[in-house]
């Protein structure tokens, strides 16, 4: 088996469910059942180390990066009634592949170009809301700790004052 493959129970699964079913619903079906193909469950259930961890969660995430594509891909044409899935094309990169897999025409290769730059726009987003959801845990744990009236209050609002300012 590939890594990019999605193994047939999950297929089966998924065309068990009602039509109508939400594609995210179905993307997270499809996802959680392959947690049976989990390296990490796998050396897990033998007694791995808690120092070997990385290496199988590793695997387990090169998989499902490889998996995820052909997995939305084939919820897409299900659910919209778009035909059979798409098998991935040798030579084509992830973003090109995916926009193969969806049957959608690209001739110019501009859709391939849009999912780039959309892939990256979103990993780069998911990168600063962590760092905003980590800003704001730490503004809200410290205005509990700090009356507004003492002076450290004032210095901690011009710190986020800047912080949001450099952020924009």
């Amino acid at each position: 088996m590939r890594r990019a493959d999605v193994p047939d129970y999950v297929w089966k699964a998924l065309e068990a469910l009602p039509k109508d079913s939400h594609p995210m619903a179905m993307l997270d079906l499809g996802i959680l059942a392959m947690e049976r193909e989990s390296v990490f469950r796998k050396r897990y259930d033998e007694g791995m180390k808690k120092a070997e961890y990385w290496m199988p969660t590793l695997e387990d995430s090169l998989d499902l990066v490889a998996r995820i594509s052909p997995l939305a891909a084939g919820i897409y044409r299900m659910r919209f009634g778009k035909g059979a899935r798409i098998a991935p094309k040798k030579g084509l990169d992830w973003a090109a592949n995916y926009g193969h897999m969806l049957g959608l025409p690209d001739p110019t290769g501009e859709f391939a170009n849009l999912m780039r730059l959309s892939w990256c726009c979103t990993a780069t987003m998911r990168v600063g809301m962590c760092r905003l959801t980590r800003h704001t845990a730490l503004v809200r744990r410290n205005r509990i700790h700090i009356m507004p009236s003492l002076p450290d209050s004032t210095v901690w609002q011009a710190r986020c004052t800047a912080w949001q300012t450099r952020s924009v």
